[in-house]
């Protein structure tokens, strides 16, 4: 799950856990297993959880619209966040064990 800190920060914990580890491609020092979910009014993104070690250390830019609803998603513990997530969760059930 993603939420921004009082600093604006993304803040990224994992909301479904991997099988395996991915190592980073491009400097094979991270390791992390995971994807985040960042509900949006009518998307639902899904990203590895590695975005924020591409972001933070190779300069990787999401698209503008995952910024977007990075900036303004609600804290993961609101219900605000269930209502928005709870959208997609018939969809997410086809390809998850939810």
């Amino acid at each position: 799950m993603i939420h921004v800190d009082q600093r604006g920060r993304a803040l990224i914990q994992p909301y479904v856990v991997a099988a395996g580890f991915h190592t980073c491609e491009l400097c094979a020092d991270f390791r992390r297993s995971g994807e985040i979910f960042v509900p949006s009014e009518t998307v639902l993104y899904v990203a590895p959880v590695m975005i924020d070690h591409y972001v933070r250390a190779h300069r990787y830019l999401p698209p503008r619209e995952f910024i977007d609803a990075v900036l303004a998603i609600p804290t993961p513990d609101s219900d605000e966040y269930r209502s928005l997530g709870a959208a997609f969760v018939p969809r997410l059930e086809r390809y998850y064990e939810v």
